[in-house]
């Protein structure tokens, strides 16, 4: 109204009266609330479009940080203003992903911050190749997120759809995530006090321990952060990998609280129900067999063969350091599955940690059989045991090299709590048999046993 200032008496006097929870005046049609055309009826038309546009810089919404989670979507004008007075990058979406990150910070009169202070994650749906895709994934990772509240599970703050894009905030994680840690912080022939002095195998057993407490939670055992609070809807992850592992950084004691975050990919699962083949995501590294199996059991387990192998590569940062951790995906990578298979000409390269075979000429008492497929975890791995899919679990060949895990266990430095989880992990985590492989509230228990939290 600058310009007009004999039209500030008009205003006032409208009616209805404008104050502030009035704004923002409709366009005349609008369904909702006090428009332009009963208020400023006497104005020409020209001064009710410059106002009606106007009048958007001076709104701006308002994110409480401090409330629970959020029950519902917001909806925004697209014509509002966010108010975000930093916003950076840190990446793109890549070719075939539909979201990014960006860190924000918000106006101090646009939000009640919370502890962490005035940095977000502010996570973006791209709509631009498959509208309905983007729009699909926000709706399930936003359900996913509402299912499963736990201490070392990343918050969300706010979920809201903006000029037909989907946002989620986050708290910002300023240690970025477990991969970026193991990278940036190198350890030296074993000894993680010279390069990270906050390391210690304590910290290294409550890290471990918190996170198998959130995948218990996720799966819906009982909280043991929150006895008194009723179990979550259970659900399973399906995509549990150190990129997913994020870290918040103690500005005090330069340590690290690592949570588990990006439920993208989860699915209502009930203990004891399986997936269909057809719902399972073909994921990289952490993939466990039972993805490759026709006709397994895709249940809670799927997770626990994840994390059994984050807790290796875990381990194998503290004892090794990240080059031999690099050197043990490339020595997966080099372990095709065996020649016989159907990808002779053009074999799969994949750091997975099993690998399948198939065996010709194999007689049984009922009949002869020209071949069978056997399931192994991959030699330069460990040797626990293989999946004959008619037979089941068998012990595996004794002449079958062992590598990485033997490394680990003769390690000068691989004693007390890592010498435990390296022998769970081997035992009881990833166990080619979906069904006879242990649950999270067990690897919970477990290591609370060895001594963590």
């Amino acid at each position: 109204m600058m310009g007009e200032e004999d039209k500030i008496v008009e205003f006032h006097r409208s009616l209805p009266q404008i104050c502030d929870s009035t704004f923002p005046l409709r366009a005349p049609g609008a369904d909702k609330g006090p428009t332009l055309h009963t208020v400023l009826e006497i104005w020409p038309d020209a001064s009710k479009d410059l106002f009606y546009y106007l009048q958007w810089q001076m709104k701006s919404p308002y994110f409480d940080m401090q409330g629970p989670m959020p029950k519902e979507i917001r909806q925004f004008e697209k014509e509002l203003i966010l108010p975000w007075v930093y916003a950076e990058y840190h990446n793109r979406s890549l070719s075939g992903e539909i979201s990014f990150i960006k860190e924000i910070q918000i106006h101090p009169d646009h939000h009640k911050p919370r502890t962490h202070g005035n940095r977000y994650a502010l996570k973006i749906f791209e709509q631009r190749r498959v509208p309905k895709l983007a729009e699909m994934s926000f709706k399930k990772e936003f359900e996913g997120n509402r299912r499963t509240t736990h201490p070392r599970i990343v918050p969300l703050l706010s979920a809201f759809r903006h000029k037909s894009i989907f946002y989620f905030i986050f708290p910002w994680a300023n240690g970025g995530s477990l991969q970026e840690l193991w990278e940036n912080c190198p350890t030296s022939h074993g000894s993680p006090g010279k390069d990270v002095p906050w390391y210690s195998d304590r910290w290294m057993a409550d890290q471990c321990y918190g996170i198998a407490d959130a995948v218990a939670a996720v799966h819906g055992y009982r909280d043991h952060t929150q006895s008194d609070a009723p179990p979550s809807e259970a659900q399973l992850h399906h995509d549990i990998k150190p990129e997913n592992i994020v870290c918040y950084k103690d500005q005090e004691t330069s340590s690290y609280t690592l949570k588990l975050t990006d439920f993208g990919l989860s699915e209502a699962l009930e203990r004891g129900a399986s997936l269909r083949q057809d719902q399972a995501v073909k994921s990289k590294t952490y993939r466990p067999p039972e993805a490759d199996i026709p006709g397994s059991y895709i249940g809670h387990t799927w997770d626990v063969w994840c994390l059994g192998c984050l807790y290796l590569d875990f381990i194998t940062w503290v004892l090794l350091g990240w080059t031999e951790l690099n050197n043990f995906g490339e020595m997966r990578l080099a372990e095709v599955d065996d020649a016989n298979n159907d990808h002779v000409q053009n074999p799969v390269l994949e750091d997975v940690f099993f690998w399948k075979r198939r065996e010709r000429n194999v007689w049984r008492w009922f009949s002869r059989s020209s071949q069978r497929v056997v399931v192994e975890i991959k030699p330069s791995v460990t040797s626990v045991s293989f999946v004959d899919p008619v037979q089941g679990p068998q012990a595996r060949p004794a002449n079958i090299e062992v590598q990485h895990i033997s490394k680990l266990r003769n390690h000068p430095e691989c004693n007390g709590f890592l010498r435990e989880l390296i022998d769970y992990v081997d035992k009881e985590m990833l166990v080619i048999n979906s069904r006879a492989r242990t649950t999270s509230d067990k690897v919970r228990d477990a290591l609370r046993a060895m001594g963590a939290c």
